[in-house]
């Protein structure tokens, strides 16, 4: 569940699974033999381009607007991904969860005075 698949296998299939289930994930090229599950993604070469930050650097956090994002199954037992961020209630496939950053901080307040008591 939950599995982020790149470029493994050289494009072949990927995943063999024996007495589990698989669903949820997003990959690209052929899965493999076991059930890909109904909710899973095959991924386009674009797509893929605009999901992680950085493959070839092995940066796999999740771009802004990446297809995998709030498509995962929220799953017991963990509520963090592999940087300890909060995975709240929608969750992403892959291990990391996308965290959006701020373009630019926020303003400081103006004209505050401290009133004595």
């Amino acid at each position: 569940m939950n599995n982020l698949v790149y470029g493994n296998n050289g494009g072949g299939s990927q995943v063999s699974l024996s007495g589990g289930s698989c669903d949820f994930n997003a990959y690209g090229g052929s899965w493999g033999d076991a059930s890909v599950g109904s909710s899973s993604m095959n991924l386009s070469a674009t797509q893929w381009g605009n999901t992680v930050t950085s493959a070839s650097s092995g940066d796999f956090s999740l771009k802004s607007g990446a297809p995998v994002i709030g498509k995962g199954k929220v799953l017991s037992g963990f509520s963090n991904d592999v940087m300890n961020n909060s995975r709240g209630n929608s969750w992403d496939i892959g291990g990391y969860q996308h965290t959006p950053t701020l373009s630019q901080p926020p303003q400081p307040p103006t004209n505050l005075r401290v009133v004595g008591q």
